[in-house]
């Protein structure tokens, strides 16, 4: 008998991140045929040049979109502003 049922994996987790990912982009090929994906990270650092706070995520230049997929600051410097100068 074949068991169909919701499973948290924490094991192989990148396998099936790899494997919902080429699913995800085989649905979509027909609405977006090929395109570019051009992986980016943005981040500041403090006077030691330690990182404090980063972005990462990638761009579809073809459809001129943007998806971030991480944010990450620092807690001592979140909810204080920042000003590059």
């Amino acid at each position: 008998m074949i068991h169909n049922g919701i499973i948290l994996e924490e094991n192989n987790v990148e396998d099936i991140k790899v494997k919902l990912q080429l699913e995800l982009r085989e649905y979509n090929r027909p609405f977006l045929g090929q395109y570019e994906r051009k992986n980016f990270v943005a981040y500041i650092t403090d006077q030691e040049q330690k990182i404090i706070a980063g972005i990462y995520g990638f761009i579809i230049t073809t459809y001129q979109t943007m998806r971030l997929e991480l944010v990450w600051v620092e807690e001592k410097h979140r909810k204080r502003g920042f000003s590059p100068i």
